[in-house]
């Protein structure tokens, strides 16, 4: 800094420190608004208690259905367990996939299939087992 003058210093720190701020006030609204917000909120208003760090993206496809991505799979249970819970469980329904996972303390496990943005398929799998259960179940 050398070479600036008193004033010319003061004024770049305050500058710093606005940008600084602003970036953390940025940070805040975009972790309370994003997408992985919305769907800890959704999760949630089914009673379990995750934040956006417990969401986990565990595959994705461009222009493909669920049921491609659940070939041979038990889908008949994924989709009554799901419409159970009110999602739309289109498993036809052909876009862009993403397929998030969520943790939960009891060993079972959050499954959900994002279509273009929207949560289709949601459903509960506990690990080596076949049985799947409904979101608040």
């Amino acid at each position: 800094m050398k070479g600036l003058t008193l004033k010319s210093r003061i004024i770049l720190l305050i500058a710093a420190g606005v940008l600084l701020l602003i970036a953390i006030i940025w940070s805040f609204f975009t972790n309370e608004t994003g997408e992985l917000s919305r769907i800890a909120r959704i999760i949630n208003s089914y009673g379990y208690d995750i934040d956006i760090g417990d969401i986990y993206p565990a595959d994705t496809q461009d222009d493909a259905t669920i049921e491609e991505m659940l070939e041979g799979e038990y889908l008949s249970d994924i989709v009554s367990k799901s419409r159970e819970a009110g999602f739309p469980s289109d498993t036809m329904r052909r876009g862009d996939i993403v397929q998030l996972l969520i943790a939960l303390d009891d060993y079972k496990v959050i499954t959900l299939f994002m279509v273009d943005g929207d949560i289709e398929l949601a459903f509960i799998q506990i690990p080596g087992e076949d049985q799947v259960l409904r979101l608040g179940e």
